[in-house]
């Protein structure tokens, strides 16, 4: 049993706003989360998020192997790597344009740079249908993206 850090706050609302924003119990999430880095010294999501599955602080059912844990911490850090960043609103758009690849040959010649300025997220939204399988709304249905 890993013992219970003191239990985590934020003073910033907009930072705890944007925590919730990402999940809705993320600050709860949070609170495991350092209590096992200040228990154990381990840093890494990884390994972090299977000892939450393990201990399971949340009382998730994990019986179908669902892995929420690792899926929560993984969202919050594609946001905060995407743009997300300290006491600055959050509406959840990745910001790839701050992501930059370069092509470079093996003798460390730059071949090219350029960013990547659109938001996937945004483009799997405004693209996603659901579809009913026996049209009608009683049906099974699925979201797919067109």
């Amino acid at each position: 049993m890993i013992p219970q850090h003191p239990p985590f706050e934020l003073k910033n609302k907009t930072d705890y706003n944007n925590f919730v924003f990402v999940e809705s119990r993320m600050p709860e999430i949070l609170n495991h989360t350092l209590s096992i880095h200040a228990s154990t010294g381990i840093m890494d999501l990884v390994t972090i998020s299977q000892k939450l599955t393990v201990i399971n602080p949340l009382k998730l059912n994990l019986a179908r192997g669902h892995i929420f844990y690792e899926y929560k911490l993984k969202a919050l850090a594609a946001a905060i790597g995407f743009g997300m960043r300290p006491q600055k609103l959050w509406h959840g758009a990745y910001n790839l344009s701050e992501v930059v690849a370069e092509v470079i040959k093996s003798n460390g010649d730059l071949v090219s740079k350029y960013s990547l300025p659109w938001d996937i997220e945004k483009y799997f939204f405004d693209n996603a249908v659901i579809k009913m399988a026996n049209g009608t709304i009683d049906g099974a249905f699925y979201i797919t993206v067109k």
